[in-house]
């Protein structure tokens, strides 16, 4: 029945009380139906995310500046992440960073929760940092552009690309499920945890160029005493895994004297590397990287 209906029942039973002389209170109001909420999936937030992307990095730098050896590389972390020059340390402000990457257009979207807005507008505000065009920012980089956007004071919004469009900033964008499952089972502690869409043809052609048919990977940092990232990759066959293996193994070798460990092993499909390094040999990598990397 209609509410129309109840109402109009209601207020006929009340005058009919009324002429037999009988005191009665007015119907109590109709509880309304909360709206039904979607569950939250488990796993990283994909929110502004777009649905194409073919692998999603998690970067919780929170977590990463609680490692001592933090002050090594978070240069390194803050000129591959933060658009343009900044004057400041945007990332001293920064909880977490979600990177979406489209393999076939070459652009990433990034989101970035807990920067400071005023800060990181003070800097793309000096002489030829950045264009302004209403709410949006553009940023040439060395090699590619930004377009980026607040949509409130701690959360920025950026597309890159080599010609990056506005971001288009809508939420609620429905994510492949299979990747959005692989997201959920990285550890929830990893300083950077990594994934790829399963059965993404456009990252499995990157990879035939190496002989691979690569179909899932998946990769996590942890700080702590120690860097350590493992890196684990599906191809499709148990012989192509240790083809691989033996192919990585050869090409490391070389440059086994700059970590502390590297391994490389194959079980069934699944190749993985393991890598490990402690503070002298972060800091010697860290020198190194410095005068060959150049920002995005």
């Amino acid at each position: 029945m209609s509410e129309l209906g109840v109402r109009t029942i209601a207020l006929t039973c009340l005058l009919v009380a009324c002429d037999a002389g009988v005191k009665t209170e007015p119907p109590a109001p109709s509880p309304v139906a909360p709206k039904p909420v979607a569950p939250k999936p488990a796993g990283p937030d994909l929110t502004y995310l777009p649905a194409n992307v073919d692998v999603v990095f998690k970067i919780d730098v929170a977590l990463l500046r609680e490692s001592k050896l933090w002050p090594l590389y978070n240069q390194l972390v803050e000129r591959s992440l933060v658009p343009g020059k900044p004057c400041e340390h945007p990332l001293d402000d920064v909880s977490t960073v979600m990177v979406g990457m489209a393999v076939k257009s070459e652009a990433s979207v990034l989101v970035f929760r807990g920067i400071d807005q005023q800060k990181l507008l003070a800097c793309l505000h000096q002489p030829g940092a950045a264009t302004f065009d209403g709410g949006f920012a553009t940023v040439h980089n060395t090699n590619t552009v930004d377009v980026l956007r607040f949509v409130d004071p701690h959360t920025l919004v950026v597309e890159r690309a080599k010609q990056a469009t506005r971001p288009s900033l809508e939420r609620d964008v429905a994510h492949d499920k299979t990747l959005v499952d692989a997201l959920a089972k990285l550890p929830a502690k990893a300083g950077i945890a990594m994934a790829s869409r399963p059965g993404s043809a456009d990252l499995a052609e990157k990879w035939t160029t190496v002989g691979t048919h690569l179909e899932a990977l998946t990769g996590t940092l942890a700080g702590g005493d120690e860097l350590k990232l493992e890196l684990a990759m599906v191809v499709r066959t148990h012989d192509e895994a240790e083809q691989f293996a033996n192919m990585m193994k050869a090409q490391l070798k070389a440059a086994t004297t700059m970590f502390d460990r590297i391994e490389t092993t194959a079980q069934d499909r699944t190749v993985t590397i393991d890598i490990a390094l402690g503070e002298a040999k972060l800091t010697s990598l860290m020198t190194m990287l410095g005068g060959v990397l150049v920002p995005p």
